[in-house]
């Protein structure tokens, strides 16, 4: 992924659901394994992630993150002069997606609150394996980045 550093904040996209490879690259939505509640936690991550690779940051504030983590990312806006929302505190970063290609491989669930391993495809090199944080929030929603 080449992102260029001037426009993240250390918190900012690690919506992580994100590395190098073909543009707009997304891959499949392999829910499978998965039954109950944590086969709708998996679907929200590749929801997520399809909404990365359309670089629609307003869906994914408003749709995918917690109210806490969109005021977080609209005061770094302010902070980092890009604006005043959570969009305006993306919208670089989106810009510079390669791709998003990415396999949930487990969902741990606890009262209202998720964890989600998942492992990004990456063209080359070791394929990292990062943890999102969920809270079921109005439907499951990111409420911390990795």
């Amino acid at each position: 992924m080449r992102l260029r550093a001037a426009a993240l904040p250390p918190i900012v996209l690690a919506v992580a659901l994100m590395a190098p490879g073909a543009c707009g690259q997304s891959g499949s939505s392999d829910t499978s394994k998965f039954s109950g509640p944590s086969k709708n936690v998996a679907q929200r991550v590749y929801d997520l992630r399809d909404a990365v690779a359309k670089r629609d940051q307003t869906k994914i504030c408003d749709t995918y993150f917690t109210a806490a983590l969109r005021t977080k990312l609209a005061a770094l806006a302010k902070t980092d002069r890009r604006g005043s929302t959570c969009p305006d505190q993306l919208k670089d970063s989106l810009q510079d997606v390669d791709s998003t290609d990415l396999t949930v491989q487990k969902v741990t669930i606890t009262g209202s609150d998720a964890t989600v391993t998942y492992k990004t495809n990456v063209t080359s090199g070791p394929d990292p394996i990062d943890t999102l944080h969920l809270t079921n929030q109005q439907g499951w929603r990111v409420s911390q980045l990795p």
